[in-house]
């Protein structure tokens, strides 16, 4: 093992006759004639290192023992959970462990030595992993503190000692405190995540047990995330970042677990929720808090499932959602010309008869594409739910076309209220924003050869009178685009 020279003072040992390169040769001759015993008993350890690596080692710690006086010995420090002195008490150690302190007295040091202190190192190691573990314990955050500093004073030195050859390092090292950290975190948040997962469910939950399972994960992160930002951070120095450690780690594990329900068999209900969470309550609701956001870069994270799943599941809900809207605008529709086969009178308002089947289209078209807003996130997969409309208004003419044929009592007075109706509807299409110009052309038309319908039956008998009164001054081509005006 190594044993270095102490160079702490910054004075330069004159070379030894005969050196070189290497600062040691007479004292490892020496050595060699008295290493009868030394070979017999191994326990025995001598390493001379060159003047150059011994300057760049104590460069950093030649002054720990007077910078930190030691009060409590490194039992006591650890069983009050001071891990920054115990670990400057252990640094000191393996400092007078390792380095000599003249290049003409190398200094022996046995196995026993370094088994202790290598034990003492795995007793902090494992209150390190402790403190660590218990990252969001109010009453840890003095230890967690500590923790970090001593993470800190580690890593500095294993940086020292990887400037050496591994057979000149202690056999501890390099100890990788920071890479042990962020391993325990990520197993915390995983850990964390899948204690509400495994509670059990209650009067108050959700309609289904993987609603209930990722509403109770969303919460969590979002509860954590706000301790990570008002308490845990102020135990760690910002070169940590652990405010996008914890959203990163979070992000990671709740997709894991999103992507796992995604590919299982889930129904529309289920598919509408995680959707949800994905466009709506995760970037909204969670991440873009007040207090998160100058906290956390979330356009770092990425997206919550990878490509292909989350287009499996948005094709699940467009597809059941299109036949919904469908299936409401048909039941609507036959509501109405049930009305009119009962020769039911339209009502009248303000001496106007009135259909309320625009109304009832219009509230079921908006509620669905508010659902649709929230679950996908984005307003121009919305228009896909027009194109419903469409052939709503292509039924809707074949069924005025059906009444004008019959022999119904109120037939005009049933045109004249759903006069109204089309109008509302050519409305509720015009003041479509940002709906695409073709769409909304063919939705506009579709209402207008609606209308024209109507207007045709009920201009009719005057279209007649004025044939016998007028001969061939009017014709029914003049008629017909008089109507359209």
């Amino acid at each position: 093992m190594v044993k270095l020279f102490n160079m702490a003072k910054g004075k330069d040992e004159p070379e030894l006759p005969g050196a070189g390169a290497s600062t040691c040769t007479t004292v490892v001759e020496q050595t060699e004639k008295s290493s009868g015993s030394t070979e017999k008993k191994r326990k025995l350890k001598i390493k001379i290192l060159n003047k150059f690596k011994i300057k760049l080692f104590q460069k950093s710690h030649g002054d720990t023992r007077s910078e930190f006086p030691v009060v409590l010995d490194f039992k006591q420090n650890l069983q009050q959970h001071h891990l920054a002195e115990a670990d400057r008490q252990l640094l000191e150690q393996e400092v007078d462990l390792f380095i000599s302190e003249s290049p003409d007295e190398p200094g022996v040091y046995t196995e026993g030595d370094e088994d202790k202190l290598q034990m003492d190192y795995e007793s902090l190691m494992l209150q390190l992993r402790i403190a660590i573990e218990d990252s969001f314990k109010k009453e840890n955050q003095e230890m967690l503190r500590s923790a970090v500093a001593t993470i800190l004073q580690e890593e500095q030195r294993d940086r020292h000692w990887m400037e050496l050859e591994e057979e000149q390092r202690p056999r501890w090292r390099p100890l990788r405190c920071r890479q042990i950290h962020d391993t325990l975190l990520k197993k915390v948040v995983e850990k964390r995540l899948q204690q509400v997962r495994e509670v059990e469910r209650g009067a108050n939950d959700l309609s289904t047990s993987l609603k209930t399972e990722v509403c109770r994960m969303g919460k969590q992160i979002q509860r954590d995330l706000l301790l990570v930002v008002k308490e845990v951070q102020r135990c760690y120095s910002p070169d940590f970042d652990v405010c996008n450690m914890y959203a990163q780690l979070y992000h990671q594990a709740f997709s894991t677990r999103l992507m796992e329900l995604a590919r299982s068999n889930i129904n529309l209900e289920e598919c509408t929720y995680i959707l949800s969470w994905i466009n709506t309550y995760y970037p909204k609701d969670v991440l873009q808090q007040q207090e998160l956001e100058s906290h956390i870069n979330s356009k770092s994270l990425g997206a919550l499932l990878p490509e292909e799943d989350f287009r499996s599941l948005e094709e699940q809900y467009l597809s059941h959602t299109e036949a919904d809207v469908r299936t409401w605008l048909s039941n609507g529709l036959k509501k109405e010309v049930e009305s009119w086969k009962n020769d039911k009178v339209p009502e009248l308002i303000d001496g106007y008869f009135f259909s309320y089947l625009a109304l009832d289209i219009i509230n079921l078209v908006d509620g669905a594409m508010r659902v649709f807003l929230i679950t996908l996130g984005n307003e121009d997969k919305c228009h896909r739910l027009l194109h419903q409309m469409d052939t709503f208004l292509v039924s809707y003419k074949k069924c005025i076309a059906d009444l004008i044929k019959g022999k119904h009592e109120n037939i005009a007075n049933i045109v004249k209220a759903n006069l109204v109706s089309i109008k509302e509807l050519r409305k509720y299409i015009e003041e479509r924003q940002n709906l695409p110009d073709n769409m909304k052309a063919a939705l506009l038309s579709g209402a207008a050869d609606l209308r024209d319908s109507c207007h045709k039956y009920l201009l009719s008998p005057i279209h007649s009178e004025l044939k016998v009164f007028g001969g061939q001054t009017f014709s029914g081509g003049c008629l017909s685009n008089a109507c359209e005006h």
